[in-house]
């Protein structure tokens, strides 16, 4: 079952982001974000050092390329001419390294976007340098929504308020699909704090 919907907007403001764009007919093309031009440089004396930062923080707003590395359930490499960036799925979590389940959610994926050219819908740049964002199929398929309704992602609830993607969460787990097979699955938020309290 591929899955195309419609979202309510999200925490961060950005909108509807899990409306499935349209495809670009020409491949690896990207619109960048519109550029700060100051022609009296005396003037950023008058700028907040951090809006100057947050300004250099700012993703493109889509781009479309090649899926090139699946590094995990919910995070992918794409190609774009010959620049590779590092895409983590808004809204979704999937099992970290040393989960129950991580393996076949990352194969799930895989078996999903490797190879395939997608379009990425971006919502921010991540502290560790990744754009998130909604990733779609040529078909429309939103791959964020796909991972929750197979039961292979949490909905990511602390970045996300979806009902939509909620729903598609209630029913897989009513369904037992992916990870619910496991009636007491770990939320991958919840694994995280686990391992930090076990370091201090």
């Amino acid at each position: 079952m591929r899955i195309s919907l419609k979202t309510s907007s999200h925490k961060s403001g950005t909108g509807n982001t899990c409306q499935p764009p349209r495809m670009s007919s020409s491949s690896d093309q990207v619109k960048h974000a519109p550029k700060f031009v100051c022609r009296d440089l005396s003037l950023l004396r008058c700028i907040p050092l951090f809006v100057l930062l947050m300004a250099c923080q700012l993703p493109p707003e889509e781009l479309q390329g090649r899926v090139v590395k699946v590094i995990d359930g919910d995070t992918i490499e794409v190609l774009q001419g010959k620049t590779k960036t590092r895409v983590r799925l808004y809204a979704i979590d999937a099992p970290e390294r040393g989960q129950d389940f991580y393996n076949q959610s990352k194969q799930f994926l895989a078996s999903q976007v490797a190879g395939q050219t997608v379009r990425v819908v971006a919502n921010r740049v991540d502290r560790w340098k990744r754009v998130v964002g909604d990733v779609y199929l040529q078909d429309g398929t939103h791959i964020n929504a796909q991972m929750i309704a197979e039961g292979w992602a949490w909905h990511f609830i602390r970045y996300s308020n979806s009902a939509a993607l909620g729903r598609l969460e209630d029913l897989a787990r009513q369904q037992r699909k992916g990870l619910w097979r496991q009636s007491r699955a770990v939320a991958p938020w919840e694994f995280r704090e686990q391992k930090r309290q076990k370091k201090e």
